[in-house]
């Protein structure tokens, strides 16, 4: 029997400099030496120009505290001609918190908005080994075989309840190689930050639009990007299944040779990430379609936004009025979609002792073959 209890508490504060959006777009407009910025010659403009633009930060904090317990018993049941039936069971307790502000501005007038989180996680585990054969009853073909299996249920107060299996099995037919594999299922749930909970979420304003689709006009360059960054209160979490086979050899007949070999296959789902709003593929893949608006209105601007703090301007009302968007971009992070991935972990090593010397050769690497059937899934 045993037990364990943790608690820990982090705290975080970031100022960025920034550019105030709105006296950019006013001083690329402005008409007089006391008013305009010149960007091909920066001292012909104005200190107050300069001042006003230099005069903008974006700030954050933020609290987490974390909480655990756990209550396990592990030890065998009975005995078999392979070894000890052994058996594991336990139940945990998560507790997660999250407090945040953000806020962007002048130096002196930085306002934002407040922001409190959290999360609780019940969990029930065991996990039973099972020996067939062992150094007591191995036969010709089976030196030794155990079979593992496995089971998680995890209950969460915001995104439900999940139970995930996994079965393994490790053959030895003789003392030289070991053959294993197993099959599994996994579930990951968004973090608190990534739900929107964090000093991240906001609306961003560029005073330019570097990044736009190939039928642009030129023009359009010189217009605003407004960017919605940050979590997504309506993400599903990560779900997968996982299986690999594959073997390791210690020849006798060569002390010191290690050669093993494993295959894995992942199947992912509703994988969490941010759109590739930076990319032309975003404009050219169908898929994304949703992920952004040309020339947005000011009404389906200030919907996108909602309460989020706003980079670069007092308020977007304030930004349409000396010149509206070229595009939105909902650069959240979204569940994208599937990606399938297989490939090959290797390992060959040859060590010896001579003397007082060790020297050792090892080749080993990865071989992944390319993600299939990626996709968004909505």
């Amino acid at each position: 029997m045993r037990a364990l209890a943790n608690f820990g508490r982090s705290e975080n504060e970031s100022t960025e400099d920034s550019i105030n959006a709105t006296a950019v777009t006013l001083a690329l407009a402005g008409t007089t030496a006391a008013t305009a910025l010149n960007p091909y010659n920066l001292s012909a403009t104005s200190p107050a120009v300069l001042a006003a633009i230099n005069d903008f930060v974006n700030y954050g904090e933020a609290t987490q505290e974390l909480a655990e317990g756990r209550f396990v018993l592990d030890g065998p049941l009975f005995a078999m001609p392979g070894g000890d039936v052994r058996l594991a069971v336990g139940a945990e307790y998560h507790y997660e918190n999250i407090e945040s502000f953000t806020g962007s501005g002048p130096q002196n007038a930085i306002t934002g908005m407040n922001a409190y989180t959290s999360r609780t996680v019940k969990s029930l585990f065991g996990e039973v080994l099972v020996p067939i054969f062992g150094s007591d009853n191995a036969t010709p073909g089976f030196y030794s075989l155990e079979l593992s299996g496995s089971i998680r249920y995890d209950d969460y107060n915001d995104v439900g309840s999940t139970t995930n299996p996994k079965i393994g099995v490790t053959w030895k037919p003789f003392e030289a190689l070991t053959i294993r594999g197993n099959y599994g299922t996994s579930f990951h749930a968004p973090s608190l930050a990534d739900l929107g909970n964090s000093v991240d979420s906001r609306v961003q304003v560029l005073p330019f639009s570097p990044f736009r689709a190939p039928d642009s006009s030129p023009f359009d360059a010189l217009r605003p990007t407004l960017v919605i960054a940050g979590g997504n209160a309506n993400l599903k979490p990560e779900t997968a299944d996982t299986w690999s086979l594959g073997f390791d050899l210690k020849p006798a007949a060569i002390e010191g040779l290690v050669a093993s070999a494993t295959y894995f296959n992942v199947k992912f789902k509703n994988a969490i990430a941010v759109p590739p709003v930076t990319s032309p593929v975003l404009f050219s893949n169908p898929a994304y379609s949703s992920f952004y608006i040309l020339n947005p209105t000011l009404a389906q601007a200030q919907a996108a936004a909602g309460d989020l703090r706003i980079d670069g301007v007092p308020n977007l009302a304030t930004l349409y009025a000396i010149s509206s968007p070229y595009v939105l971009f909902f650069a959240q992070r979204a569940n994208l979609g599937a990606v399938n991935v297989d490939g090959i972990d290797f390992n060959l090593a040859y060590s010896q002792a001579d003397g007082l010397r060790f020297a050792e050769r090892c080749l080993c690497g990865h071989l992944f073959a390319e993600p299939r059937n990626a996709g968004r899934s909505g």
